[in-house]
């Protein structure tokens, strides 16, 4: 048998007490860091909701805004829209008047415009009436695809397409927006095809 005395027992036991005591003590500040750190992650946590919160009240406002600037702009594309066609529908002088008086109404014909006899030569056409002259040659084309083609603004290319008009170069559809125009066998001959 192992015999143990009192003083290997008692300092065994104290040692052990003491061993005891340092780990509870690390187990209790190990305790307290990790419950700081809960506490912080939370109120972070509580902070990063209220930012998202914000954000998506910023979001909200934003889309409203965005919403309302695309309906203005709708309105403002209408506006520039019937403008453009009014352009198009203003009085003629007198002659153009009377020109549009002898022509024959019909829905799915073009309007015709009596042209001027006599010889018309292509140096009486301004350089941007003669490429849209050109590529109006190729087929009937939209004033936005003649637009797109030139690289002009509406109103220059606008302005061309009403005096070629007039001059009886062209033709103009005016069954679809934007109106579609198409050369004439007038504007074929300037070109000399």
């Amino acid at each position: 048998m192992i015999s143990l005395n009192f003083d290997t027992v008692f300092l065994t036991s104290i040692f052990m007490i003491i061993t005891s005591l340092a780990i509870f003590i690390v187990i209790y500040f190990f305790k307290n860091i990790i419950n700081n750190m809960i506490v912080e992650l939370r109120n972070k946590q509580l902070e990063n909701r209220s930012i998202v919160s914000s954000l998506r009240r910023e979001v909200n406002n934003m889309n409203v805004r965005i919403s309302q600037v695309i309906q203005d702009l709708d309105s403002i594309s209408t506006r520039v829209y019937k403008l453009e066609s009014y352009t198009y529908e203003l009085p003629k002088t007198q002659s153009s008047m009377e020109s549009s008086s002898l022509e024959k109404e019909s829905s799915i014909q073009p309007k015709r415009i009596r042209t001027i006899k006599g010889k018309r030569t292509i140096s009486q056409l301004n350089k941007t009436e003669r490429k849209i002259l050109e590529l109006l040659s190729n087929g009937p084309k939209s004033s936005r695809e003649i637009r797109d083609s030139l690289d002009l603004s509406r109103e220059h290319v606008a302005r061309e397409l009403k005096s070629l008009y007039e001059k009886g170069y062209v033709l103009r559809y005016t069954e679809s927006k934007p109106y579609v125009y198409e050369i004439t066998e007038e504007g074929l001959s300037i070109l000399g095809k």
